[in-house]
Parts: structure tokens; sequence; C-alpha cells
């Protein structure tokens, strides 16, 4: 080890490498650069490790002083629909605009991509503000609609200095709402980009927008007449009208001297398109009713926002049968006709609630409809015509003047041998919408209405058209089933009435009576002989 005074002296060495590059002396560096030449000479004359970490540290440290040093607010601008909400009815024009605020940045260039639900909404046309000036002061860089996606794209630069700082209308857009529909639709901006003079990107605050449709109030007229089963008038009708979207009820209007009712309701606001009314109809002493429910469809608000609807009441023994997309019950015999089946369903009695299916028929298929039982006893309905009422599809082009044929059959017990009790062949027509066809199935005089115990009562529809298929409708929206009615004379399919059973066994019990009654007075006259 060298003594104390043979130390180098490090204060009378020449500068370093790193002073001497710089050109500068010693004590005009930095602090900090100093230190850092400092290290470095002692870190090349003595070449301790320990130096290139400590450098290391002091880097890092400069690093992270830095970015204090640079700090800088960046504000953001905000593009807006205006007015944010608005209410407009089907079928009205209306504009909307698109602000830009530029909140004390200097805004050259906008963009921006809208979306619309387009199936209540159409966009016309989407024009150029003044937010950057007219003439030559920019310039619109894309301007598309695009009704089929539900969207618009906009995109615009200013070309004149300085750039813009006060809000204004980026561009104004012209919506047309579809006629006959109500509901919303959101404005919604999916991609905004606003920039500044040297194209950098300026953070944007956007404010969505939503349009309401909303139907006008206007006069919706119920009314019709009111039948007994036979055709004659049932003057008085009590009519009682419920809005079973809403609970809502009211009693028609009617008249001591006709049948006729009415009820005068505002569409917009006792009812709206697509909602259910329910009517209770029945006769003045209350001993004949039915319920009939329909849905206000825009075909009829487009027809002066009236609807007709004319009631007949059935006599009380009278039951309906629903036409049903389930399958039959396995009790049931499948019908035995040599045909091929389009379906083997159910048919409900009394209930006529449904999901809107449907279902279509080809001519070389038939469709069978099966009650939920057989006939629990031996019964019969007299020789008296059925009702079938069918609801189709619109009946054009080819359709036109084809038949439909409804039979109302008995199938035999474990044999499923088809006799046909009951029958029509509508000649359909052309009509422009789903149409009820109301048909009266006439007694086949060839047999009887009589049903032995297991016999099953089931219904066939069959279609001649070869090019076209029918479309049917059952278990539909309510007000749109398709459904059988028996008639007048029904006993109570699949049981009897009470009253018919007592009749039956008192004739029975008569019967017997009178044969043991001839069997004794001949026992009499014998024994006198």
């Amino acid at each position: 080890m060298k003594p104390k005074s043979a130390r180098r002296d490090t204060s009378k060495q020449p500068l370093g490498k790193c002073e001497k590059k710089l050109s500068f002396k010693k004590k005009d560096l930095p602090k900090k650069y100093y230190t850092l030449c400092t290290i470095k000479e002692r870190m090349e004359h003595k070449g301790v490790m320990q130096g290139i970490v400590l450098v290391a540290i002091i880097a890092i440290s400069l690093l992270a002083v830095l970015p204090m040093t640079i700090s800088q607010t960046v504000s953001a601008g905000t593009v807006s629909v205006e007015p944010s909400y608005i209410e407009v009815t089907p079928g009205e024009e209306f504009t909307v605009n698109v602000t830009v605020n530029p909140e004390g940045v200097e805004i050259y260039g906008a963009q921006y991509e809208l979306h619309f639900n387009n199936s209540l909404l159409n966009a016309t046309a989407q024009d150029k503000g003044p937010f950057f000036g007219s003439g030559s002061d920019s310039t619109v860089l894309k301007n598309e609609i695009n009704n089929t996606m539900g969207w618009l794209k906009y995109g615009e630069v200013r070309t004149a200095t300085p750039g813009i700082t006060e809000p204004g209308v980026l561009a104004t857009v012209t919506f047309h709402a579809i006629d006959d529909i109500d509901g919303h639709s959101e404005l919604k901006f999916t991609v905004v980009k606003l920039s500044d003079p040297n194209v950098n990107p300026i953070p944007a605050n956007i404010n969505n927008g939503t349009v309401e449709i909303i139907q006008p109030s206007s006069p919706f007229l119920v009314s019709g007449y009111v039948f007994y089963e036979n055709g004659s008038e049932c003057n008085n009708p009590r009519v009682n009208i419920t809005n079973l979207n809403t609970s809502e009820e009211w009693q028609a209007e009617t008249s001591p001297t006709s049948n006729y009712y009415q009820l005068v309701l505002r569409h917009g606001i006792d009812i709206v398109t697509g909602e259910t009314l329910q009517l209770d109809v029945r006769s003045p002493d209350g001993s004949q009713s039915k319920i009939v429910e329909f849905k206000i469809s825009p075909e009829e608000v487009n027809e002066g926002w009236r609807f007709d609807y004319n009631i007949t009441l059935p006599v009380p023994k009278q039951q309906t049968w629903y036409l049903t997309p389930e399958n039959k019950s396995d009790d049931a015999p499948t019908a035995n006709d040599g045909l091929e089946h389009a379906k083997d369903n159910l048919m409900h009695k009394g209930s006529g609630n449904g999901t809107g299916e449907y279902f279509n028929l080809n001519y070389t298929k038939v469709a069978w409809f099966y009650a939920d039982t057989g006939a629990e006893c031996g019964l019969g309905f007299g020789d008296n015509p059925w009702k079938a009422h069918i609801r189709t599809e619109a009946i054009e082009d080819d359709e036109v003047g084809h038949n439909l044929t409804v039979e109302i059959c008995r199938l035999e017990k474990g044999t499923g041998n088809v006799i046909v009790l009951a029958s029509h062949t509508e000649q359909l027509t052309a009509v422009g919408t789903k149409h009820l066809w109301n048909i009266t199935c006439e007694d086949n005089e060839s047999t009887t209405q009589d049903f032995s115990t297991g016999d099953w009562l089931a219904v066939r529809l069959s279609w001649d058209c070869p090019t076209d298929e029918l479309q049917i409708y059952y278990k539909a929206e309510a007000g749109n089933d398709s459904y059988i009615e028996s008639p007048s004379t029904d006993p109570g399919y699949p049981i009897p009435e009470l009253s018919t059973l007592i009749l039956f066994a008192s004739g029975l019990l008569a019967l017997v009576g009178y044969v043991l009654l001839e069997r004794d007075k001949r026992k009499r006259k014998n024994k006198n002989r």
C-alpha cells in the first residue's frame, strides 16, 4: 500500500474525457453533469463495477423528473345530437342537428358515424352545417347514408385559418318516421373524431339522442250488430269491452229498439296498434253470451279507425272447438281414410288463446284435428249443420278460385274408419289480407250424426290448388283463431247434459214398463183360456 503522500491527487489531474469533449471547464458544468463526468472518470481510472450501478440509478432518477417538466393539459370537445329528445308521429319528417362545442380547443377536422333504428326511421338527407364556414373555408370529405344498415357517416375539414373555437352545427340530418309504426329509436354515435390544426386527435365527449314515435290520438269506432243463433235480432244487447293490455273497461252504447252497439275510443290513448280488445257480449236477460277478442292491426287503423264486428250469440248447448298445433291424444284413433296426413292435431273445446302459429296445407295432403276425448256414451247431434271458421292468409294469384273443403267426421272406435257427418266446399275469392272464412257444413243425408261409446269427433281440411299451398292460422293471436262450432242440438259431447240423460233414462224406463205390461197382459190372457 502506498503511503498517503504518494497517492494521486485527483484535484491536480487534467480534465477528464467528458470535460474535454464538451470544451467546458469543470467549474462551468452543471452539477449533475459534473457528477456524471467525475463518476465516469473514476470508473475508467478505478474500473469499479459499483460505478455502473450508480450511473444506472442516477439515469433512472433523471427520467422520472423529465415528465414533471413537460406536463401539458389536453382539453376535450363535445359532439352532440340536438335536440337530445324529440317526439314525432308516424309518417312525419323531422330534422336533428349534429353540433360541435370546441370547449376552447381550436378544431380543424370533425368526423362521426351515427346509428339509428331503420325499422322506425329512414334518413333522407344529411346537409353540411355552418360550423366550419361556407364556400372554400372547408371541404366535406364524407357524406354517406345507409338505410339498409341504419347508419350515417360524415366528415369535414377546415381549409382556412384560424381553426374553429366557437360552438356550431356541423351537419343537419333529415329523417322520415315510417308510417303506422310507433316506438323509439336511439341516435347513437359509434365513431367520433376531432383534430387540431396539426392533425393531432382531440378527445371528444359525446351526447346521443332519442326519437320517440307516438301515434296521434284519433277516434276509433268499435261497432257492430248482435244476433241470435236463429238469425233474429238481439235488441238491447249488453256489450262490455276491455283492453286486455291495460285492463281498462268500457260499456258500449246500445238501444232497446236496436241490435246495434258502438263505442268510440281514442287511438293513441285508450288503445294503440297491436293491443287486444275483448268483447263480452250478452243477451238482455244474460242467458246467452259470447266472448270474442281481436287485435288492432295497422290495416284496420288505415281503414278509417273503424272496426265493424257482428256477433252471433250461440245457444247454450252449442260448443266451440279451436284448432291447435298440439298433437292429438294417444287415445284417439288415427283417421283411416287412406290419404296422406299433413296434420294429426288436437282441437281444444272452448279455449281460444294462442301464439300466432299457422301451417301450410298442400293439395296432396289433408289436415286432421281431433277432439280431446271420445264419446263417453251413446249420443246424437241430430241432422243439423255445423259452422267452420277458418282463418287463412291473403288469397292471391293462383289461389283465387280454388277450394277449401271442411268435413265434420265421426271416427269409429278402434278402427278409425271415417264417417262424414257434415261438409262444405268453399271456393275462395281474392282478399288482400288475412281473412276468416265462415263456412256452413251441411248435414250429410246419407249418414246420421249419432255416436257410440268410444267414437271420436274429428275435422278434416283439404285444399285443391296444385301450385300454391294454403296458409291456415291455428292457435293464433287472440281473435285470429280457426275453430268449429257444433249445432244448437249438441247434446253436450262427450257426455250429454244431465237433463238429456234424465230424459233418456225416463224414456228407457217407460219403454221397459210398457214391455213388462204387455207381457203381463199376454200371461193373463193365456191363463183365462
